[in-house]
């Protein structure tokens, strides 16, 4: 059972694309086409739209008076305040409720919506630099916070209860991997037991990059390992089937990755890599609680276990096994 998503208390608008299921609660939203709000008065609360120029418009469904705010226009984004679950055509939207309690939890690049207890804004939220963030009054109006100026609209923190929409420009991916990303609970021992016919995903910080791998280990006491490009830790908000196919898809077309021999001595891990006549450095990997470990100075988080994910397409191998630490410096 994954519990990830108990964690994820922000939404990455870029990577839920083509959703159309807003839930009950706050949902952020991109409008295709046009849109008439009264065509679901009875499903919305409130509508907020934000505009640094032109300030905050709020849609009322319980209201004919709605601040200027009565349809949707494409390509713009609002923030949604949901009466229960319902079906919104025409839109893209994010399907995860924006949960109170951010502090240890994760946020994206690009926006996100957020609820937190007093926060600076111009301190980083594990790992996440704050560009931009408003805030939503419908008392007040608008204000914002932006980190390239002095003058801030009377936003410089957080307030609890109150939701925000945050704009992240970059992430420091040490701090991110350390705090934001949650390893998964399924794996708490390397045994050979928990490895058979079994898949891992590792994340890790290669030259400032987050880079992901795959690694199946077949009951033939083999493994095989690829680098999984574009993965974006969002898709891990889901059940193990979800991730299962969403990495199955990105990984299926592949036919290079790293290649070898793996084995549990009772203490540690030994993963042997081999390109098939010559055989590579051994690499051992001491047993760990969390599951997580480290290989020279690179810390890598174990952030999925579960039925091994096809690698069978994966014919040519290569020698330096992706489990070795990078070739540039952190």
């Amino acid at each position: 059972m994954r519990v990830l998503s108990i964690f994820l208390t922000a939404t990455a608008v870029s990577t839920l694309l083509g959703a159309t299921q807003l839930n009950q609660g706050f949902n952020f939203i991109t409008a295709t086409t046009s849109v008439n709000l009264d065509t679901y008065k009875s499903n919305i609360n409130k509508v907020y739209a934000i505009d640094q120029f032109n300030g905050l418009s709020i849609y009322n469904g319980d209201s004919a008076f709605n601040f200027a705010l009565t349809s949707l226009s494409a390509g713009k984004s609002y923030l949604v305040s949901a009466k229960s679950s319902f079906d919104m055509q025409d839109v893209n939207a994010s399907v995860d409720n924006a949960i109170s309690n951010l502090l240890g939890k994760v946020l994206y690049t690009g926006y996100n919506i957020v609820s937190m207890p007093v926060h600076d804004l111009s301190l980083r939220v594990n790992g996440a630099i704050i560009n931009k963030a408003y805030g939503v009054d419908q008392f007040n109006g608008l204000s914002i916070y932006d980190s390239q100026s002095s003058f801030n609209f009377a936003l410089s923190s957080t307030e609890q209860g109150k939701y925000y929409l945050f704009n992240v420009n970059s992430i420091n991916i040490d701090e991110y991997l350390t705090n934001g990303l949650v390893a998964d609970p399924d794996l708490t021992s390397y045994t050979t037991t928990n490895l058979n016919d079994k898949s891992i995903l590792v994340m890790e910080n290669n030259s400032t990059a987050l880079k992901t791998s795959l690694i199946t280990f077949s009951s033939d006491q083999s493994y095989k390992e690829v680098e999984v490009s574009n993965f974006s830790a969002s898709s891990l908000n889901g059940s193990d089937a979800d991730i299962n196919a969403t990495v199955s898809s990105a990984v299926s077309s592949l036919t290079t990755g790293a290649c070898g021999n793996w084995n549990f001595d009772g203490t540690d891990l030994n993963m042997t890599p081999s390109d098939g006549t010559t055989t590579g450095t051994t690499v051992q990997i001491s047993d760990s609680s969390d599951g997580n470990f480290t290989i020279g100075s690179t810390y890598k988080k174990v952030v999925y276990y579960g039925a091994a994910i096809d690698l069978s397409n994966v014919t040519d191998c290569q020698l330096d096994s992706f489990l070795l630490p990078p070739s540039v410096p952190n």
